[in-house]
């Protein structure tokens, strides 16, 4: 791979590149499956042949033969269309990344739905799940650790320490493409695999059913040796048929006993074997890097703590599953199972594995949904190379940037210079209809989101001190609740009051506030909230059309300024620049808008009448 060509460039070369590979093992997977069927009819003719010529030492010889010859082909058939499937995936990864540079995010499948919390202090207001969300921009996960970790990263801050060592971390894995993208084509055989996982999970720490009872573990020991040695017996000395029917009785017995609890517990491990060999190359793949960073770094001791490693643990939990899951086929419940009580003692195995390490597999899915998430984090950074990191102020109520734009917006986006700092400081912007003031609020929010999260940030250059974000934009009714837009916006500002009185630092984005009732309460209502907001431990911005709400500056000089986004007439058609300027805004669109729908009649068109 190529490390100097632009993202998009290289994303479409590794597409040809990784598309010709796929294609290549698409063929050889045909051919082998042609080969396949072939062994296999022309090995049964044989043997039909031998066997209705009574030859039976060509016939036991072809037998064998054919049946190690077949495995091994079956394998490579496998090892095959692991191949054909690893460059498939590697296809779908860069060209998701094309996607998303495109700007064609509603068609990826990751939109974190199922975080979308109403009550959250900004994640529906700043699109942060859903269609066309940052969860889509950055979501390259395929752990549902992973998922769940980087959903929590963009719904709560972290400290400024972890902020730093998340900054750390993506820059060092930002370059290292071809084990990004190595590490995601892994994980997609059997991503996302949250059913499989969660029943994992919760797996651990539930009381055993077999190894708590001395009987049945000593059963599943002694009952196949004593089976062993009848057999031996049995062949060797001609011995009536009770010596082989006593032991299978036994096991019959024991059989019955632990029927129960051992489908029980296949059903609380998810049949996860599967699930499990993705998560082995997942580990592996970590623990056999070289790291520098502290977080990375950190990440690996966990896989390796106490001296185990923790892919190979896995392998062999993953083998346990497997091993126990063949109890459903008949050959092996009739051999293994009947004569040498198999499914006993892999649970037993299972049991004594989940004995050992609990501890270790909590900690282990956590290492790997960190890195997960921080693999998301670095192909984001590469992706947007124009993206800058934050620097984490030590000063409380600090928001500086320099070029700051919205990530989610291509290439219309406007970019803004914008600064506010200091307790109880508030911007009050006026502007038209489609000016650009809900926009530039979101801009500022959802770059705190990215900045806290450890991410880059859509800018230049931006200094932020860490606080708690808190918008109010999209107010709706509920039927549900009986409640009224205007109502719903009255309890959002309460539980903002409520957030600046618990002593934590706030930043506020209130976008039209009190826009549901007559323009008096209106403005009385917002003088009302903006009188407490400039005393208390916040600062922020609001958006209004009520011009007079901009006296409001010469009441509070230190703590009130005001700002605008305004439009201009070019050739009788309305522009705006989207850009932030100092002062109140002089011109409105709402007439212009109008009379482009033709809800009114221009000036021209009057005259005409």
């Amino acid at each position: 791979m190529t490390m100097n060509e632009h993202p998009l460039n290289q994303y479409k070369h590794n597409i040809d590149a990784f598309g010709k590979e796929a294609d290549r093992y698409r063929k050889k997977y045909n051919f082998w499956s042609v080969l396949r069927a072939s062994f296999f009819l022309a090995g049964l003719v044989a043997l039909i042949y031998y066997a209705s010529e009574r030859d039976a030492s060509i016939f036991f010889g072809l037998l064998g033969v054919g049946i190690v010859v077949f495995a091994l082909m079956v394998r490579k058939h496998q090892q095959i269309s692991f191949q054909r499937k690893y460059f498939e995936n590697l296809v779908k990864v860069n060209e998701d990344e094309c996607k998303r540079l495109d700007g064609r995010l509603r068609e990826l499948e990751n939109t974190g739905e199922e975080y979308i919390d109403r009550k959250h202090a900004y994640s529906i207001d700043l699109d942060i799940f859903g269609s066309s969300s940052l969860f889509q921009l950055i979501c390259r996960t395929v752990t549902a650790s992973g998922h769940k970790k980087l959903a929590d990263w963009l719904l709560s801050k972290a400290n400024a320490s972890e902020i730093k060592d998340r900054q750390e971390a993506t820059l060092e894995l930002k370059n290292k493409l071809e084990f990004r993208q190595e590490f995601q084509a892994n994980g997609m055989f059997t991503s996302p695999g949250f059913a499989e996982i969660k029943l994992l999970s919760d797996w651990i720490g539930k009381p055993s059913r077999i190894i708590n009872k001395p009987i049945l573990v000593a059963a599943g020991y002694i009952l196949p040796l004593v089976m062993l040695v009848a057999l031996i017996a049995y062949f060797s000395f001609d011995l009536p048929n009770i010596v082989i029917a006593a032991p299978v009785l036994a096991n019959l017995v024991v059989l019955g006993l632990v029927a129960k609890p051992v489908t029980i517990l296949i059903v609380e491990t998810g049949k996860s074997a599967n699930i499990l060999k993705t998560l082995e190359r997942l580990i592996t793949l970590i623990e056999s890097q070289e790291f520098l960073s502290p977080k990375l770094l950190a990440i690996q001791q966990k896989l390796t703590d106490r001296n185990v490693k923790a892919s190979v643990s896995i392998k062999k939990l993953s083998r346990t599953l497997n091993f126990l899951e063949a109890r459903q086929n008949v050959f092996f419940y009739g051999s293994a199972n009947l004569f040498f009580l198999a499914e006993v003692i892999g649970a037993i195995r299972l049991e004594r594995w989940e004995q050992r390490h609990r501890e270790d597999l909590v900690g282990w899915l956590d290492a790997l949904a960190e890195y997960d998430a921080l693999n998301s984090l670095a192909a984001m950074t590469y992706s947007y190379p124009d993206y800058s990191f934050p620097t984490i102020s030590e000063s409380p109520y600090v928001f500086k940037a320099k070029e700051l734009g919205h990530p989610l917006i291509g290439e219309e986006r406007v970019t803004n210079n914008f600064e506010l700092s200091g307790h109880g400081k508030t911007v009050i912007i006026t502007g038209s209809n489609m000016s650009g003031k809900s926009t530039f609020l979101r801009t500022l929010g959802i770059n705190a989101v990215l900045a806290f999260a450890g991410a880059p940030v859509c800018a230049k250059q931006v200094e932020i001190s860490l606080f708690q974000v808190f918008t109010s934009m999209r107010i709706q009714d509920s039927l549900e609740e009986h409640t009224s837009a205007f109502y719903a916006e009255l309890k959002r500002i309460k539980l903002l009051l409520d957030v600046i009185n618990g002593n934590e630092e706030v930043f506020y984005l209130l976008d039209e506030v009190l826009k549901g009732t007559n323009s008096k309460d209106r403005h009385n209502g917002v003088r009302a909230v903006i009188s407490q907001l400039v005393e208390k431990p916040c600062f922020g911005l609001l958006s209004t059309h009520d011009l007079e709400l901009s006296q409001l500056a010469e009441e509070y000089p230190e703590q009130i300024s005001n700002f605008s986004f305004n439009s201009s007439i070019e050739n009788n058609k309305l522009h705006f620049d989207h850009k932030l300027t100092p002062g109140l805004c002089h011109s409105f669109s709402a007439s212009k808008l109008m009379e482009g729908l033709g809800i009114i009649l221009g000036e021209s068109e009057t005259d005409k009448k």
